[in-house]
């Protein structure tokens, strides 16, 4: 009986010393993918292109005194939120996916635009956007404000890309070819229409 017994508790601590570096591991690094956007699994539809990401780019702004003060913005974020100081280099990305770069780099501004009823807004390397010290995500209603004015999408590009099309029998017809940036603006103004455009854009049941 007394052996039986030594043998369960010998046998408990075992599981428990194997089950321990896994669990250290997770707790060293909680919030290592929170925060961070992978471009490379995200609908096409809802980012950003590319070409928008590049400093030289014709509708950039070239100012260097606005550029610092979006990189002191994010120096802030970084100190106030945990969670900022660990995104993910999207250069190093497929690298460490496959375990050869295990180190992470603060997000960078990498192109700033003036868009019209937003303000200044800068891209960053991650793939977000950092408007007014707030930094917006893919999917989130500012993020796709920015992609539309950017792509020039207008609400029936969106819809097509991205909604059912029991949408547009609720839709206002005078905002289908409104950009999410016309829209934003009216709605802002407190235009009844405009304010209903904007709230099936963003109704999760519209979804494709």
């Amino acid at each position: 009986m007394r052996k039986s017994v030594i043998s369960t508790i010998v046998a408990g601590a075992l599981l428990c010393s194997s089950a321990l570096p896994a669990f250290a591991e997770t707790l060293e690094d909680p919030v290592q993918t929170q925060g961070t956007i992978d471009v490379a699994n995200d609908n096409e539809a809802n980012l950003i292109p590319a070409e928008f990401f590049n400093p030289d780019h014709p509708n950039a702004i070239k100012d260097p005194a606005i550029i610092e003060k979006f990189n002191k913005m994010l120096e802030e974020k970084s100190v106030d939120n945990s969670k900022i100081q660990m995104f993910a280099d999207p250069v190093n990305e497929s690298a460490k996916k496959s375990g050869e770069v295990t180190t992470y780099a603060a997000p960078a501004i990498v192109a700033v635009y003036a868009i019209p009823g937003i303000g200044e807004v800068a891209l960053l390397a991650t793939g977000a956007v950092l408007i007014g010290g707030a930094i917006y995500e893919a999917g989130s209603w500012l993020y796709d404000v920015v992609a539309s004015w950017l792509k020039s999408d207008t609400a029936r590009d969106i819809i097509a890309k991205k909604k059912k099309g029991s949408i547009l029998r609720e839709f206002p017809s005078e905002y289908l070819d409104k950009t999410l940036n016309e829209i934003e603006k009216d709605a802002k103004k407190g235009v009844p229409n405009a304010k209903k455009a904007k709230k099936l854009l963003t109704d999760k049941r519209f979804d494709k």
